[in-house]
């Protein structure tokens, strides 16, 4: 069921449901230019011990760009690679360690520095694909 919220309404849902853990993860979906991304930033910087883990890291390495015709599940298996998502940062933050990813540099191709993500306060998931039902266990 959708609500229509606020930002400070969702900010203050958000902040209430950090209060019952050490570690809050939340997944902000849509579809491309939905603005996942401002929401997620927007948040961030409102939300004190949040962090961002952007899915667009965690492109296979077959391609970016799907052919025509994928329905959503192909296009997910495809070319996002969830399972690094599950193994690098969801897995450990939900056993209380820190979770592991490398940027992704799109200019040169090829994957950069790692990023650490504490199992702490707000983390926000950024990406389509982020509410797969393979990963809404955690």
């Amino acid at each position: 069921m959708a609500i229509a919220l606020t930002l400070q309404e969702l900010v203050e849902l958000i902040t209430s449901l950090a209060t019952r853990s050490p570690l809050t993860m939340v997944a902000i979906d849509g579809p491309s230019g939905a603005g996942k991304s401002t929401l997620s930033h927007t948040l961030d910087g409102l939300l004190p011990d949040s962090q961002v883990v952007d899915l667009e890291f965690f492109y296979s390495d077959i391609g970016v760009d799907p052919p025509d015709g994928l329905s959503p599940e192909e296009c997910y298996e495809q070319h996002v690679d969830w399972r690094a998502l599950d193994a690098q940062v969801l897995r450990p933050l939900r056993r209380g360690e820190p979770g592991h990813y490398r940027l992704y540099d799109w200019v040169e191709g090829e994957r950069g520095d790692w990023v650490d993500v504490a199992p702490e306060g707000v983390v926000f998931i950024d990406g389509l694909y982020s509410m797969r039902p393979e990963l809404m266990d955690v």
